[in-house]
């Protein structure tokens, strides 16, 4: 006969009797090969390892990862960009002027178009020729002029002309100094015609039928014109006839007396500049026509002198040699009456018994004729006595 189960036996078969129920449950709806005792472990080590993960991975992450990143990148970008682009962009903007580029660009744009020369810019800015052509290459490659413009003939004279735009400009230099300057050019003085009377002038000189050139101008007038100047024989020598000076005047739409002119420049230039020998020139012709066709007109040569200055010059020459004559002959005659006299003079004084010495010596007054007969005022003495006995 058994004996009963204590209370604590039953109460472990009942325990027991419960476990294999669960896990039966348990293997149905879970897959082959896991077991009660994984589960068990599984669910029983899980709040053992996410206490000791969460804490040593949460705080060593975020103070380490945070405040190294944002302090060393921030910071260090932009202090570094921001200052070294913006002031390498904005000087760009405006072109960089030293002074005589500044007085030139103003000087062009009072003058607003008006033909000019450089030797007036340079008498009225005092910047050397050199200087002022460099200064204007430099203002058309900064966009400051216009490019084009050309050379222009303006009452027989070559100049040339430029517009400016209205670019503001940075000055490198000092700005009190080149309004000073600016305030010291005489900006009436730049430009060929100087003022509107002026323009007038010429504006009814070029329109009379006697000064432009005449389609209707006849060959007898051209031949004319050709015989009776003295200073186009080098052009009849070299076989000008009125047809071809008839195209030349049709090309350069020019009045006949101008033409005239451009040909006496020309010749000057080949001639007396010895410029047909030392280039040389072969063809006369050619060589006006070109420059003829190119600026209009013939540029005055430097020193240039026609037939009636040198004709003025000569006589001026022969004048000044004339008087010249006369001034050497004039003070010769002077030295050879004072040689005369002081011969005259001496010989008395070497004759103190002659009558001429005698007059001389009573003329002295009481105090003269005390003075030695050897000394300085005693010969001054006597000379003024024996003058006035000429």
């Amino acid at each position: 006969m058994k004996q009963p189960k204590s209370l604590f036996e039953g109460f472990i078969d009942a325990s027991s009797s419960l476990v294999e129920q669960a896990s039966k449950t348990i293997r149905g709806k879970n897959s082959v090969g896991h077991s009660v005792g994984h589960s068990v472990e599984y669910s029983t080590v899980q709040p053992t390892v996410q206490p000791t993960e969460q804490p040593t991975q949460i705080p060593s992450q975020q103070p380490s990862q945070i405040p190294t990143e944002q302090p060393t990148q921030i910071p260090s970008q932009q202090p570094s960009q921001i200052p070294t682009e913006q002031p390498t962009q904005i000087p760009s903007q405006q072109p960089i002027l030293v002074q005589n580029e500044a007085i030139l660009f103003h000087c062009l744009k009072q003058l607003n178009g008006q033909v000019t020369t450089m030797a007036k810019i340079h008498q009225a800015t005092d910047i050397s020729i050199d200087t002022l052509r460099g200064c204007l290459k430099r203002l058309r490659q900064k966009g400051m002029i216009s490019k084009n413009g050309g050379l222009k003939n303006v009452a027989g004279q070559i100049g040339f002309s430029r517009k400016t735009t209205e670019t503001k400009f940075v000055l490198r230099g000092n700005s009190e100094n080149l309004k000073s300057k600016l305030a010291s050019i005489d900006y009436r003085s730049l430009p060929i015609v100087t003022n509107q009377l002026d323009d007038q002038l010429d504006d009814q000189l070029l329109s009379s039928s006697s000064f432009i050139y005449n389609k209707t101008t006849t060959t007898k007038e051209l031949e004319y014109s050709l015989n009776i100047e003295p200073e186009l024989g080098y052009w009849r020598e070299k076989g000008l006839t009125p047809k071809q000076l008839h195209g030349w005047l049709k090309t350069a739409q020019c009045p006949l007396g101008n033409m005239i002119q451009y040909l006496c420049y020309c010749r000057f230039e080949l001639v007396d500049m010895n410029i047909e020998k030392s280039k040389p020139v072969k063809n006369a012709f050619n060589w006006f026509f070109r420059i003829l066709e190119k600026t209009g007109g013939y540029p005055k040569p430097k020193g240039y002198k026609s037939f009636q200055q040198k004709q003025l010059e000569t006589e001026h020459a022969i004048i000044s040699e004339r008087e010249k004559q006369a001034k050497e002959a004039k003070n010769l005659y002077q030295r050879k009456m004072a040689a005369e006299q002081d011969k005259g003079f001496w010989e008395m004084m070497n004759f103190p018994e002659s009558e001429l010495y005698r007059r001389c010596f009573d003329s002295l007054n009481s105090f003269e004729r005390k003075l030695k007969s050897t000394g300085k005022p005693f010969e001054g003495a006597m000379r003024r006595a024996f003058e006035q006995t000429e």
